[in-house]
């Protein structure tokens, strides 16, 4: 959806591999989107890691939210392009098969607009 100020996109994908670039999925110019949901099949029971090439691009993001990607480690340096982010939602759903969220000291670091924050 796009109304000359905000874009917002809504992706529904099998799971988050190595192999997922998100902007190479995306028929039109991500650079202008400023709200990215990613939903993830939830009958797949296969983990997911969110990896800086996922988010290449998405340099104006302002919101990303990331649900049933059963995401269990997240890297130093996956934020660093967006310096934009105000909210951030992963709602992993590990319960399936229970494995706990690994963060790394300092990943949230690059974000200094961020406002909310929920890892539920």
């Amino acid at each position: 959806i796009r109304d000359g100020r905000e874009s917002s996109l809504r992706c529904i994908i099998d799971t988050l591999g190595r192999d997922v670039y998100l902007s190479k999925l995306i028929d039109a110019p991500i650079d202008f989107i400023n709200n990215l949901q990613i939903v993830c099949n939830h009958t797949s029971s296969q983990h997911s890691s969110l990896l800086k090439q996922h988010l290449e691009g998405f340099t104006r993001l302002r919101e990303l939210s990331l649900d049933h990607c059963r995401i269990t480690e997240l890297y130093t340096g996956t934020f660093s392009g967006l310096r934009s982010l105000r909210n951030l939602t992963i709602r992993t759903y590990n319960t399936f098969n229970p494995v706990s969220l690994s963060i790394p000291p300092l990943l949230f670091r690059p974000l200094q607009h961020l406002e909310r924050l929920d890892l539920s």
